[in-house]
């Protein structure tokens, strides 16, 4: 399961061969969503904790797939899947993801 990160263009975007316009929306990886943050070309277009949701509809293995994309350190099968959530919203929020 890939994960995206909905986005809003803050100014122009260049995004797969595509020019998004400042004030559109659009969906990429949350690497990309850390980097254009960063920038301050794009911000995120849903509200913070939004994405708790969708996690509790994920199996613990995706989350678990999803804690290792993001490089979050003490997380392994051993946690419980709310757990697991909770470290990936923390991780989400001090990178402002």
């Amino acid at each position: 399961m890939t994960i995206m990160v909905i986005m809003k263009a803050l100014e122009p975007v260049f995004l797969n061969g595509l020019i998004i316009d400042a004030g559109n929306e659009f969906s990429c990886s949350p690497e990309f969503s850390r980097k254009l943050i960063e920038a301050k070309t794009a911000e995120l277009a849903q509200p913070e904790r939004a994405p708790e949701k969708n996690f509790e509809s994920m199996t613990k293995e995706e989350l678990l797939n999803y804690a290792e994309e993001l490089a979050i350190d003490g997380i392994n099968s051993s946690n419980k899947k709310s757990e697991i959530i909770e470290a990936i919203l923390k991780a989400a929020e001090s990178d402002g993801v």
